[in-house]
């Protein structure tokens, strides 16, 4: 009888628990559909790819302990979620195209100790390098390569953010490379700098590549719409890193490489920091 007792008590938490986990799930589902201009959606939206996970974890333990109406409700929140989320960006795997040539890009901020990421470009035979220069956190964008550079440059693209480009030729390609850190921006400069972005990548005549960490999720409004304007892609799969930590569950996804249709993605990976803050993101991609 105790034993009945203790089940009956244990099921009555577990529906409590899963009916709360709905309930809230329900609300940050609405204000990320209806209510995403608001500072709680702009929040809950921030954070919408660990709410996702969550969603599949409360799912299986509802499926496992047979609360199939509430498993029911996760899965369909859970898909809410992913199309959201995967209107910006690839979830977990990496975008694959059948090209032969590879590119090798490497990115790191923050850099103060910049002999020791030119001896890894040097050694892992990088194509391209965005590096985001630590002078006491006036972040200057400095562009690498052994490649022939036909032009270089930084682009002014709000009163605070700033990018680095390098149009370069690998074996008679010629290609576009930006390099950029919004970390540290307000979200307001944030949008005017894509925008703005998006306006000098529309005037190129070359294939663009942008690395860096664009200080926003992928599926946010701004970046969406950046995407839009200027036909590009995120590449890699979500990376949950800012770069401090090769990985990390609670950091909101914000680093991307982007290109166009033609390029996919070899590799992606995070070299070791050495004597610099930051982790140097290492990607390979194939045209």
């Amino acid at each position: 009888m105790m034993g009945y007792l203790k089940q009956k008590k244990r099921q009555k938490n577990i529906r409590e628990l899963l009916n709360v986990s709905v309930v809230v799930l329900s609300i940050c589902c609405l204000l990320v559909l209806f209510f995403s201009s608001s500072k709680a959606g702009m929040y809950v939206n921030r954070w919408l790819f660990q709410i996702y996970l969550y969603t599949l974890c409360v799912m299986l333990y509802a499926l496992f302990n047979k609360f199939f109406w509430q498993a029911a409700g996760l899965l369909l929140l859970a898909l809410m979620f992913f199309f959201n989320i995967g209107m910006g960006c690839n979830l977990f795997f990496s975008i694959q195209t059948p090209g032969l040539q590879s590119l090798k890009i490497l990115y790191q901020t923050e850099v103060s100790k910049l002999h020791d990421t030119e001896k890894q470009i040097k050694n892992n035979k990088v194509d391209v390098a965005g590096v985001v220069l630590d002078s006491e956190k006036n972040l200057n964008n400095l562009i690498l390569t052994p490649h022939k550079v036909l032009r270089m440059g930084d682009i002014l693209l709000s009163v605070t953010c700033r990018a680095g480009f390098a149009e370069i030729e690998i074996d008679a390609k010629r290609m576009m490379f930006i390099s950029l850190d919004f970390a540290s921006q307000t979200m307001t400069e944030k949008r005017i700098a894509l925008k703005n972005l998006a306006e000098f990548i529309n005037t190129q005549d070359v294939p663009v590549i942008v690395a860096g960490n664009f200080g926003q999720e992928a599926w946010s409004k701004s970046f969406l719409d950046f995407l839009d304007k200027t036909g590009l892609e995120v590449k890699n799969n979500i990376l949950l890193s800012n770069g401090k930590i090769r990985f990390n569950p609670f950091v909101v996804p914000e680093m991307n490489i982007l290109a166009y249709k033609d390029f996919g993605v070899r590799n992606v990976s995070f070299l070791s920091a050495k004597r610099n803050a930051y982790h140097p993101l290492m990607v390979e991609l194939n045209y």
